[in-house]
């Protein structure tokens, strides 16, 4: 039976230890993620070049390469339906579905388990910015790829990792504070309570 398997993080959860040492080790299933710290995002594609891609993937298994190339054209796919006003919204819709069927075929027992943090981002969250500039996308790319999905036949099944929230927000401040300041943007000073709450 055809199944898809959508890890969305949440980020500052240990994705990485799980990308690097866990997911690639699942049996029965083609996990595809990219190398920690590299590009998820194709930044110049078509659609005619990722049809000759999914065209030519070989069934009964796939390679490294060939695995984080077809997640990275998903993503991208994703991340164009979630801008405000895609252009080729249908095409790219039409064709994100047929790639998804054509991975789960070639996929080690019609599994396949994506795994990206980015599928729970937006540019805004990204730059650590709570401004939506017009055009950009305004839902998280996770929402397009399970309506995807959906219309390939597929329900997909959606996976989350939590953290426990004061060490979670001290993470999170950390990297979008480094986030920031690496954009130009002044660092924001957050302060967390770590004594008792009293109701008054």
């Amino acid at each position: 039976m055809a199944q898809i398997t959508l890890h969305i993080g949440a980020p500052r959860t240990g994705t990485t230890v799980l990308q690097k040492y866990i997911f690639p080790h699942i049996q029965n299933s083609s996990y595809c993620g990219k190398r920690p710290h590299h590009s998820a995002l194709i930044h110049s594609w078509g659609l005619r070049d990722a049809g000759q891609f999914f065209a030519g993937l070989p069934a009964g298994g796939m390679t490294q390469e060939l695995r984080e190339q077809a997640l990275r054209y998903i993503l991208t796919m994703s991340f164009h339906l979630a801008l405000e006003s895609p252009p080729r919204e249908d095409a790219v819709r039409a064709f994100l579905s047929e790639a998804i069927s054509r991975l789960v075929r070639v996929a080690v027992g019609g599994s396949v388990l994506l795994s990206t943090e980015r599928l729970l981002d937006t540019a805004a969250s990204l730059n650590g910015s709570h401004l939506v500039d017009p055009g950009r996308d305004v839902v998280f790319p996770v929402h397009p790829l399970a309506k995807a999905c959906t219309a390939a036949g597929i329900t997909p099944r959606i996976v989350v990792c939590l953290r426990e929230p004061v060490s979670y927000l001290a993470s999170k401040y950390s990297r979008t504070s480094f986030q920031r300041t690496a954009g130009g943007l002044p660092e924001v000073v957050w302060f967390f309570w770590t004594g008792p709450i009293v109701n008054l």
